[in-house]
């Protein structure tokens, strides 16, 4: 059972937004493109979990972010077992890297990569020292792995006893962790996971956002399907659909211009949803009148004329 579901977070919300709006620098690429292969990734280990694993023998709470003595710490799955506490790391990386001396390297450049296993082993005694200050006095035992999902990952001179699940080895140690979990939680593991979930942090952040404004932002519908603002209006004068040039998507004008009003809020949650405003947003209508429209039809309006706005 599902307790706490894995959202993309806000911060790479805005980010997928800002893709086909603002040129992004080099480093803002490279972190845009970390965040969304990582979250992929975890998305990915969510479906192999769902499949192999009974849905009503376990409890799962994802992307968890956790405080203790004034250091945060992030649980990217935590499944409760009637005996276990499975914590999962899961990395996408990709390539050979190899490990000397307890360090670990990237092979193509020699380079040393934080050891993802002191980050796994930091965030379960973290863990465990907040059940703790908690007054959860659990018999459950924690039990950590390292998982790497990407299936062109290599690891040189891993030792056999260590937690990591390999690509190779990630379908077998599902099907062998679903095999143990015979018993269904009771009310006792069922609150263990609430207060989990209680205590998650939900604190985005917004250092890496680019700098942007509505007077300099790139305008227009994104296509629905692939994110492009090249979008033509199709269907004669009526104008019913919305087309994508790029990878030919064609949507409603109404679904389009809500979805354009919900990208707008989010990007910019301080400014007022008026006709003028989402009629510059969109971009694509040559009259503010089937804005109107929408807009009426779907959110309450406040105020008269010019100075009226739609709460959404």
């Amino acid at each position: 059972m599902e307790i706490k579901s894995r959202m993309m977070s806000h911060e790479l919300t805005l980010m997928h937004l800002l893709n086909c709006r603002v040129s992004f620098t080099e480093k803002e690429k490279k972190y845009f493109w970390k965040m969304r292969k990582g979250f992929e990734g975890e998305c990915q280990f969510d479906e192999l979990l769902a499949k192999s694993v009974p849905n009503e023998n376990c409890l799962v709470l994802n992307d968890l972010l956790l405080e203790h003595n004034n250091t945060q710490f992030q649980l990217d799955s935590v499944l409760l077992s009637t005996s276990t506490i499975y914590v999962f790391e899961i990395k996408t990386f990709e390539g050979d890297y190899y490990i000397k001396n307890g360090e670990w390297f990237f092979c193509k450049t020699n380079n040393a990569i934080t050891n993802p296993l002191h980050q796994m082993q930091r965030s379960e005694t973290l863990l465990r020292q907040l059940l703790q200050q908690q007054g959860i006095n659990s018999n459950l035992q924690i039990q950590s792995n390292l998982i790497f999902i990407h299936p062109e990952f290599t690891l040189y001179n891993s030792s056999k006893d260590s937690p990591i699940i390999f690509p190779t080895q990630l379908n077998r140690f599902m099907k062998d962790l679903g095999k143990k979990l015979t018993v269904k939680p009771n009310q006792r593991h069922m609150q263990l996971a609430e207060k989990l979930k209680s205590m998650h942090i939900s604190r985005p952040s917004f250092e890496n956002i680019p700098k942007y404004s509505f007077e300099t932002i790139k305008k227009g519908i994104s296509c629905a399907s692939c994110r492009s603002l090249h979008v033509i209006l199709i269907g004669g004068t009526k104008m019913h659909q919305i087309f994508c040039n790029n990878c030919g998507h064609v949507e409603e004008v109404d679904e389009s211009i809500l979805r354009a009003v919900k990208e707008y809020k989010l990007l910019f949650p301080d400014r007022k949803v008026t006709t003028s405003s989402i009629w510059q947003w969109c971009g694509v209508f040559k009259s503010p009148k089937v804005i109107m429209r929408v807009l009426k039809k779907n959110f309450n309006k406040v105020g008269k004329n010019r100075y009226s706005y739609f709460v959404v």
